[in-house]
Formats: structure tokens, sequence, C-alpha cells
């Protein structure tokens, strides 16, 4: 239905952005829709489902995490990039900040003493600070990436300005995939074709 209602719009190029399931679905979504996503930004979501599992992502991708104790490993390691190449692709940035699920959304803006009744999903980081990561960071890609107003903002320009946000390096899967499957040549960046719903 999406789809349908993008062909009627007059839209000619969007970026898709989720929180939690909605932040897999938007990379889905973007993949999925190659004439008109320019980019996907994913909010502390899991990607559900086996479309980019081992797949190359074909629009520029933001991937954020927070620092759930329930979860103590990024759980996107194995998707948006093959597996053979995972970390190296100049279009994926993954980052972790400080802060829980609910965090990436308005909750973190309430005063500390409501936010602390939810089942502990909210951090005690203050929301403005969490405020302005992901201001910097989205704010920087959809300018650079939708925008036609010549930004050149770059992940490593907010990396830079806020040196608590860490910058996720998931060699360590393309090291184990070299190790487990060494007869398997590495494949290009974006030869995978989308898939279509």
């Amino acid at each position: 239905h999406l789809q349908q209602m993008l062909g009627t719009s007059g839209i000619d190029k969007l970026i898709y952005i989720g929180f939690s399931f909605g932040g897999g679905a938007a990379g889905s979504a973007a993949h999925t829709d190659t004439r008109r996503a320019v980019g996907a930004i994913n909010l502390d979501g899991g990607h559900q489902s086996t479309d980019l599992l081992g797949a190359a992502v074909q629009t520029p991708y933001l991937a954020f995490t927070g620092t759930e104790e329930i979860i103590p490993f990024f759980y996107n390691e194995f998707f948006f990039e093959h597996l053979e190449t995972m970390g190296t692709s100049p279009i994926v940035t993954r980052a972790r900040a400080d802060g829980k699920h609910l965090d990436f959304t308005d909750y973190r803006h309430l005063d500390q003493s409501i936010r602390a009744g939810f089942l502990g999903l909210t951090h005690t980081v203050h929301g403005e600070e969490l405020h302005n990561v992901l201001a910097h960071f989205c704010l920087g890609f959809v300018d650079s990436h939708l925008g036609d107003n010549g930004q050149s903002w770059t992940p490593a320009t907010s990396f830079e300005a806020f040196p608590t946000v860490e910058s996720l390096d998931l060699s360590y899967v393309a090291e184990w995939f070299a190790t487990s499957f060494p007869t398997v040549s590495p494949m290009p960046f974006y030869t995978e074709e989308p898939t279509t719903a």
C-alpha cells in the first residue's frame, strides 16, 4: 500500500526513518524502493526480516543502537552488508549512543522521576544530551542525502562532535567469515539485486 500511495504522491526522493520495529522496516522499505529512497535511519531497531541478511543495502544507511544491558551485543551484526566484507561499506554507518530503548523517543524529554517508571527502558542520561546526538547525526544524514543545499556531512563529522558515541566496528564478522568459509571469494559492493514485494 505504501508503494501505491507514493506512486501518486509526486515525491521523487525520500529517507525512511523508524524506531524499534519501525527501524528495521525503514531499512527494508528503502532497500525495495530503489526509485525514491536515498537513505534509511534505524533508531535502535533490530532487523526482523531476512531480506537484508548478508545482503548489501542499496542506499545510505544509519543504524543507531543503545546501551541496553538486556542485549549485550549489537544485534544487527549480520545485516546490511555482505558477510565477507562486513564493516567496510562506505554507505553503512553503525553507532552506539548512551541510552536505552525508549530514550530514542520523546520519552527522553520527560522528567527523570517519570522516566524511572518505564520498566528500565530509559536511562539516567539527561534527555538533552541524546537529543543533541540524534539531531546532529540524523539531520546531517538527511541534509546530505535529501537536501539540495550542498551539505557535506560525513559520519566522521558527528563522531568528532560527540566522542561518547561509539562507531561500531564489525570487521570481526568479515574475519569470522574468512575463517569459516576460506574458499568463498569476496563479493563486490552493491551487487545485490533488491527484492520486490
